[in-house]
């Protein structure tokens, strides 16, 4: 038997408990992937990530585990910070579901996958900005036109308020 982790939910502990003794694993991947998702959405990847191999460990691995793991892994990458990761996995459970015809599951799957394709698309134009600002020295003035702004002030309002990280370097690197 496995002992309960530190920082999860008592109920969940004791279910994954009595469910490993009743030796039924299937309920006891449930219970440990769903203690996976509690962990990454507060943030705690690495015990998530425990969770996650303890669900892939308790029962054969049929489709439907696998892509709960994998939507589950894709949450997980959304707390690390890695987006396009995110995508992969989340996209790797939505065809899983897709082929076994689990609407439950894949509303949920296909969730995941949206959320990780605004995180990854976030990523991708932080990126473009930041790049466009690297050419033109900081200059906002001169950043706005090839970012497709109208005006300076504009493209400082898009910065401010969708990305708080570059506008803070944005503002470091302005000072003298």
């Amino acid at each position: 038997m496995s002992a309960p982790s530190p920082s999860s939910p008592p109920s969940f502990d004791g279910a994954s408990v009595c469910y490993e003794a009743a030796g039924d694993w299937r309920k006891k991947a449930d219970v440990e992937n769903n203690l996976a998702v509690l962990h990454a959405e507060a943030g705690r990847v690495e015990q998530a990530m425990e969770h996650v191999a303890l669900a892939l460990g308790s029962c054969p691995a049929d489709e439907e585990v696998a892509a709960q793991v994998e939507d589950t892994r894709a949450i997980i990458a959304l707390a690390a910070g890695d987006a396009g990761l995110a995508v992969d996995f989340a996209y790797s459970s939505v065809t899983r579901l897709r082929r076994l015809d689990n609407a439950d599951l894949l509303v949920r799957s296909a969730q995941t996958l949206v959320r990780a394709g605004r995180a990854y698309h976030a990523e991708l134009e932080e990126a473009r900005l930041r790049a466009v600002l690297v050419a033109c020295e900081w200059n906002l003035k001169r950043a706005a036109r090839p970012l497709g702004f109208n005006s300076r002030e504009a493209l400082t309002n898009h910065i401010m308020r969708k990305f708080p990280r570059l506008d803070a370097e944005r503002r470091n690197r302005t000072v003298t």
